[in-house]
């Protein structure tokens, strides 16, 4: 995790947070069996969060894979233009 971490600072990344969990990998047993961690991951530049400044990362509902899918929404920030306006003569 270090090296992840190292990695992420060196290239001025950014580590994404789900929304609405923590975890996107389990073994999918039961009860004292169960492991779970954080494996997949999304990972943006400052630069593009000047471009996307609404966005969250969700999960997935999952019933096959041992994975949960993410998904990424993001809205492209828009500079509003200045409304057009007759000079009064």
């Amino acid at each position: 995790m270090d090296d992840l971490k190292s990695f992420l600072d060196n290239n001025n990344l950014i580590d994404l947070d789900l929304t609405d969990a923590y975890f996107t990998w389990n073994n999918m047993q039961a009860d004292d069996e169960l492991i779970q961690n954080k494996l997949d991951r999304v990972v943006f530049s400052p630069t593009w969060l000047d471009k996307f400044l609404d966005y969250a990362l969700i999960s997935q509902i999952n019933i096959t894979s041992d994975h949960t899918p993410l998904l990424l929404q993001a809205s492209p920030y828009v500079k509003k233009r200045a409304p057009f306006r007759f000079e009064a003569i």
